[in-house]
């Protein structure tokens, strides 16, 4: 029933009053299939659960409206025909955005990263163009850092200068790397899915491991080494928003703003955050998300 008000209709539905602008999202289709790609956290099993129960990918689901039990999983190399459940997982723990790193399997080593993930998803073209509204949920980056810091070569190279320009040129050359893997797997995606969320990196100064790490080191060199860390997913993001900034079917998350928000984040070993904490995450994202787009979210049945 129309209720008066103002220059726009409104409308009382199931006793409460909406604008009309409420009307139309919510008469537009929802998401049919979600897509999850990227590393732990949102591997649902194709190589772990990085978690005590659920990771965020889950979580996210839950949030959209989704049953995590719903799921199909697309283990590398292994390349199962899709069936009808709602979420296809494709996420590997443990994965660059590039396409390593390399698992080894029976068959021989195998790369497990992001771009191989989107070869995979592409292998399923012809059924994916064939379902009502496909979307796509990535997070990838935080890897490409943790690796490097396993390694340390990198690191350590910047860190024994005194010159801050260097530091400079390690975040530019790691965010520039991994913005362009992902720049390239959502235009490799464009046609078989109707919306993509891709977070930015996930704040890898916060976990145990790069706390650790900072605490061996004397104040001042610790202080750079999270500036770094920080700085390459602060330049991430900008990328990833400044690239995408028109395009109305693609949200940029900024997980890092949604990590601050999280009360008394916890993580379960030094670099997964705990599947309570995850949920929190997908309870600050989702709306915004459902926000930003015009078809994110599963409907209800």
């Amino acid at each position: 029933m129309a209720v008066s008000g103002g220059s726009q209709l409104r409308w009382r539905v199931q006793g409460r009053v909406v604008d009309s602008d409420w009307i139309c999202k919510t008469s537009s289709p929802m998401t049919s299939t979600l897509l999850i790609l990227g590393a732990s956290l949102m591997d649902a099993g194709n190589v772990s659960r990085a978690s005590d129960d659920l990771v965020l990918g889950e979580q996210i689901a839950i949030a959209m409206g989704g049953d995590p039990q719903d799921v199909q999983l697309f283990p590398l190399p292994d390349h199962p025909r899709p069936q009808s459940a709602r979420l296809h997982n494709y996420a590997h723990g443990g994965a660059q955005s590039g396409s390593g790193p390399s698992l080894e399997e029976e068959a021989g080593n195998v790369r497990i990263g992001f771009k191989r993930q989107v070869r995979a998803v592409r292998r399923h073209a012809a059924f994916y163009q064939s379902l009502s509204d496909v979307d796509v949920l990535i997070s990838a980056g935080a890897n490409d850092l943790l690796d490097q810091l396993e390694d340390g070569s990198a690191f350590a190279a910047v860190l024994n200068t005194e010159h801050r320009r260097d530091d400079r040129q390690l975040i530019c050359s790691n965010a520039k790397r991994i913005v362009r893997y992902l720049r390239r797997g959502v235009d490799r995606l464009t046609g078989l899915v109707d919306e993509v969320v891709v977070a930015g990196a996930f704040p890898v100064s916060v976990t145990p491991e790069v706390q650790s790490t900072a605490e061996k080191l004397d104040s001042a060199t610790s202080d750079r080494l999270v500036e770094i860390l920080d700085g390459i997913g602060a330049k991430v993001q900008r990328k990833l928003e400044r690239h995408f900034a028109d395009d109305g079917s693609v949200a940029v998350l900024n997980l890092k703003a949604a990590w601050d928000r999280v009360q008394a984040p916890s993580f379960v070993d030094a670099v997964h955050p705990s599947s309570d904490t995850s949920r929190q995450l997908a309870e600050l994202i989702v709306p915004e998300l459902m926000q930003q787009l015009n078809s994110f979210g599963f409907s209800e049945g």
